[in-house]
């Protein structure tokens, strides 16, 4: 953490639900001595849960906590009087999972004092419970960490759906997956396509897997045929005959979603944008520039395809 250092106070932020391992993970940085702070450290901790600090040990190490109550305190008027009661050079937040993280965030912090690492700790085993009824709740903070860390891994978990997933929401995020006894889990999930007389169907459930995995591992695709539905978007400065073509992927709601795919090439009228269709087409690579190197779909059947009742793909 102290290659991150860039401010005489750095804040870093500790964001998951109830029973996540924030708090553990905490006490990793602090107490193991694999991650040391150099200087002052004061915790602020706005809930308390299984796993308590060990308030002797935090005495001798001259680590200071405090206790937030509610969101409400969590202001620029409270950083300014910590900062003068215990001028800390290291501010760890312990942020309650049912807070909205991002009022934190951006929140105007006192002269000298900037963020460093935003941490997402889940806990592995109800992350698809969180997903299927908090989606909002557990996604959003994801959106904004820095490095998201599972831990209580079991082998059964598709890590690299997760990851995938997790890539298109935010795509400069580490993510670290933990196994129960505490050691990084470093194997992942290879992605692949279900495909049929040679060509790869990709239908709602697949399409934000095989998007990055495309990205990830572009030489398995090239000169590969796929079949999608999607809808067709315009760009900037494209070539005649090219548009976008892919989907919106949502966390929950239109809010937040963005824009997935792909430029197309078709030898056809290029249809008007939002024109959805179900597409045959073959991957290619092409130089969108001197320097850049794109995937490419080239269109070879476009059948106008009736819009979905539900036009967003959801991360899981």
């Amino acid at each position: 953490m102290s290659e991150e250092k860039r401010y005489r106070t750095a804040v870093y932020v500790f964001t998951g639900l109830l029973d996540s391992g924030k708090t553990t993970a905490i006490c990793d940085v602090l107490l193991s001595g694999k991650v040391p702070l150099e200087g002052k450290t004061l915790i602020l901790r706005t809930e308390e849960g299984e796993k308590e600090y060990d308030l002797e040990k935090l005495k001798e190490l001259e680590i200071a906590l405090f206790d937030v109550d509610n969101p409400s305190m969590l202001d620029e008027e409270l950083l300014e009087t910590l900062d003068d009661v215990y001028k800390p050079d290291n501010v760890l937040v312990e942020l309650n999972g049912m807070w909205d993280a991002t009022t934190l965030l951006n929140a105007q912090l006192p002269d000298g004092w900037g963020f460093g690492t935003v941490f997402a700790i889940i806990n592995a085993r109800t992350y698809p419970m969180y997903v299927a009824n908090m989606r909002q709740m557990i996604m959003t903070p994801v959106s904004m960490a820095d490095v998201v860390l599972f831990n209580r891994v079991d082998p059964s978990l598709n890590k690299g759906n997760i990851r995938r997933a997790i890539r298109i929401l935010n795509d400069g995020a580490d993510v670290y997956f933990m196994k129960p006894d505490g050691s990084l889990d470093h194997s992942d999930d290879p992605y692949e396509a279900p495909e049929k007389d040679g060509i790869l169907e990709i239908d709602e459930k697949e399409f934000c897997s095989w998007f990055i995995d495309c990205i990830e591992q572009t030489e398995k695709y090239i000169g590969k045929k796929v079949r999608l539905l999607g809808f067709t978007a315009q760009g900037k400065n494209l070539p005649e005959g090219q548009f976008y073509f892919g989907r919106m992927a949502s966390i929950c709601c239109a809010t937040d979603a963005r824009f997935v795919g792909f430029t197309a090439e078709y030898k056809g009228q290029v249809p008007p944008p939002g024109s959805w269709f179900t597409v045959t087409a073959t991957i290619e690579r092409r130089m969108a520039n001197e320097k850049q190197a794109i995937i490419l779909l080239q269109m070879e059947a476009m059948t106008p395809a009736p819009t979905p009742e539900d036009v967003y793909l959801y991360l899981s």
